[in-house]
């Protein structure tokens, strides 16, 4: 005697309407962010450096480069976790470092 396999179809879930539902509640929301990165990354590129004299080599630029932002941004955040009495020195510094560092110091 031959045995056949019984094939079971497997049916497919109905189309599930909260899914679509929760894409157009969350597509404002991914618009929004995205161009608040794109805004981030045009406003980080617009930096313009003063190098110290003699460097030339383009890895120390770069390494200068990240330096230089990233006590910017540390400078910022101390900013905003400070208090009012520590906030206008904090300010003051932050202006101070970019004069010395950024050809066209940031504006905030």
């Amino acid at each position: 005697m031959a045995t056949t396999k019984a094939t079971k179809r497997i049916k497919k879930p109905a189309a599930n309407k909260t899914a679509e539902v929760k894409k157009q509640a969350t597509s404002p929301v991914r618009e929004t962010t995205e161009k608040a990165t794109t805004q981030q990354v045009i406003i980080n590129r617009e930096l313009k450096y003063k190098y110290p004299e003699g460097m030339t080599d383009t890895l120390e630029r770069k390494a200068y480069r990240a330096k230089v932002r990233n006590k910017i941004i540390r400078l910022n955040a101390q900013i905003n976790r400070a208090e009012e009495k520590e906030k206008a020195k904090l300010a003051k510094e932050l202006a101070t470092y970019e004069k010395e560092h950024l050809l066209s110091p940031v504006l905030v």
